[in-house]
């Protein structure tokens, strides 16, 4: 449930779009080792999205997916290029 609702506050579904909250539940989620969530909390650091940019906070949280070969992590990964972003650069 703290997905779906991390997703509505994300695309303001139901309710006001509210980027604060849909951390709080994609990181209530990411708690209990939901990839997804997972996912999306990283996207949220890299983006700055409802919480202060944090490169390495998103590199911590989405290695464990990553790790495990879930696609929508390494995708991620990919995108962003994670694997040579340094905290400083925040792009």
């Amino acid at each position: 449930a703290s997905l779906q609702l991390g997703y509505m506050y994300k695309l303001g579904v139901g309710v006001d779009k509210d980027y604060v909250m849909a951390v709080k539940y994609f990181k209530k989620a990411s708690d209990f080792n939901n990839y997804d969530a997972k996912c999306e909390l990283a996207k949220a650091y890299i983006l700055g999205m409802g919480v202060k940019k944090n490169i390495s906070k998103a590199k911590s949280i989405l290695t464990v997916a990553y790790r495990n070969n879930y696609k929508k992590a390494k995708e991620i990964w990919k995108k962003y290029n994670l694997e040579t972003l340094k905290e400083q650069g925040n792009r």
